[in-house]
């Protein structure tokens, strides 16, 4: 069984995605841009060579920051396919019922008219399809 929180939860998650995996791509070529750069300061200060010290932990900074973006990335890519598998299980109506009422958040009011059916109607379907996932 799927609650609520859950559903709101994974489309958040899904809207974050592509996002956070731009975010990566960002930090991977900041790390790249570092490593290929050799060892001159970024401040335009030609001849001024950064210490093997500052150079060592902006390095690590950053891929310290790259590792923790790929992180949250596997954790909720994990989270939404394991959410996908259940929701394959419903019925396309059940699936525009889950988009109107989550993904649009509309009121049950509102889906009752779109659908022609009472709110009441509406809620017992989604609620329905919960308890089945």
């Amino acid at each position: 069984m799927i609650l609520e929180p859950e559903i709101k939860t994974y489309i958040e998650y899904c809207h974050q995605l592509p996002e956070l995996y731009s975010q990566i791509k960002k930090a991977e070529h900041d790390c790249y841009r570092i490593h290929g750069s050799g060892t001159f300061s970024e401040t335009g200060m030609r001849g001024r060579r950064k210490t093997s010290s500052e150079y060592s932990l902006k390095a690590l900074e950053l891929i310290e920051r790259k590792d923790d973006l790929i992180a949250e990335y596997r954790f909720m890519s994990k989270y939404c396919k394991r959410i996908e598998k259940r929701l394959s299980n419903l019925t396309d109506e059940e699936l525009k019922l889950f988009y109107l009422r989550f993904e649009k958040c509309l009121t049950l009011r509102q889906i009752g008219e779109r659908l022609y059916i009472s709110k009441d109607a509406a809620d017992m379907k989604i609620k329905k399809a919960l308890v089945r996932i």
